[in-house]
């Protein structure tokens, strides 16, 4: 009994210094993530720019909120959020294990996950003793980038550490088990996918004569070389190790001659695996084939939302999650559009800004 006691008292204690943490991020400004909510004035000229690209008017009616105005429609624009979707939608989007049964119940491939609270930690170590390999732990509603996530966790204790973080958002929780891969954000509205982005990871490719390591410590060599290449030196670190497992590889694997490989699923050092946030660098909407794109239809159709960002986890986007082993980690309802803007291989205009801007003119009754 006095170790459950003892126990009970370090989670109670470990809650309290993350909720304190918190806070101090927030009042220093020190805070690791540039949230959403932050960005006010690259939405206002990203709102402005699309706009004018469709023949549009623009006003402030306050700080952050904007009226945009055509043919004597128009609609309201509160910094990423956008006049889609109801309260209960929201809601049921918002829930993450009622958006996975959700999606299961169409077909959809999800993690393998399981509900718990920190009342229930024995059911987080018979879920990692009967999941082998890395677990994530997360809020199971109410937040969204990156805020209370751990990743790659490899111990109970981790885990323990993990739920209390999680906890500080919000009693109920989810335990996931880890899929490596690269991670897209594919923007969906009304049925239809207008744009994919991707958080680049880290490839190599065979010679036929080397390992997976050599080729790896090759391409650091290179990039401390420097030139125009100005990406980080990595190291082998928990993404790595995941990485090659799920592909079945070895360090000592020598790949074929033009064979690329994922090795790790985010193009920089894993110093921290909590409250990570996902950032987008490539636009990677030719990259996703058919069926990746009707199984995130059929995602946005089981919480039945107009405007959703879909998140995909997958080492090859140009087959089907069922082949890759990849999985819908997320359903975002009022995605945000910067996701979708100014990143590497984008068209000149705002292709995607501009068909929900005209999509919410076309609607509004206004």
């Amino acid at each position: 009994m006095a170790t459950k006691n003892n126990l009970g008292f370090w989670l109670r204690a470990l809650k309290i210094y993350y909720l304190l943490r918190r806070l101090f991020r927030r009042i220093t400004g020190t805070e690791k993530t540039t949230y959403v909510w932050k960005r006010t004035e690259g939405y206002k000229r990203a709102w402005q720019a699309t706009a004018d690209e469709i023949g549009a008017d623009l006003k402030e009616l306050y700080a952050g909120i904007w009226e945009v105005s055509k043919d004597n429609k128009s609609t309201r624009i509160g910094l990423y959020l956008t006049e889609f979707d109801n309260p209960v939608t929201l809601k049921v989007a918002g829930n993450k294990p009622l958006s996975y049964q959700l999606m299961a119940d169409k077909g959809v491939p999800v993690p393998v996950h399981m509900n718990f609270n920190l009342d229930e930690l024995d059911k987080v170590k018979q879920f990692m003793m009967e999941n082998a390999g890395m677990v994530v732990v997360k809020p199971a509603s109410g937040t969204s980038s990156g805020r209370g996530v751990t990743t790659h966790i490899k111990t109970i204790s981790e885990a323990r550490r993990a739920a209390v973080l999680a906890a500080s958002y919000g009693k109920d929780l989810l335990i996931e088990k880890l899929v490596p891969g690269e991670v897209y954000r594919l923007l969906f509205l009304n049925g239809e996918m207008l744009h994919a982005s991707r958080r680049n990871g880290m490839k190599i490719t065979g010679d036929g004569q080397s390992t997976v390591m050599q080729l790896f410590e090759a391409e650091n060599e290179r990039r401390r070389q420097g030139g125009n290449d100005t990406r980080q030196v990595v190291g082998k670190d928990r993404d790595y190790e995941a990485t090659l497992k799920a592909q079945n590889l070895e360090e000592y694997t020598v790949l074929t001659e033009g064979q690329t490989v994922l090795v790790k699923s985010v193009d920089a050092p894993l110093f921290d695996n909590e409250e990570i946030r996902t950032v987008y660098d490539e636009n990677a909407t030719n990259d996703i084939c058919d069926a990746i794109r009707e199984s995130s239809r059929h995602a946005c159709e089981a919480v039945r939302s107009e405007f959703t960002g879909v998140d995909i986890i997958t080492m090859d986007p140009t087959v089907s999650l069922e082949v890759s082993g990849g999985v819908i980690g997320e359903i975002n309802t009022t995605p945000g559009l910067h996701h979708h803007h100014n990143l590497h291989n984008d068209p000149d205009k705002p292709y995607a800004w501009m068909k929900v801007l005209q999509y919410l003119l076309d609607k509004s009754p206004y």
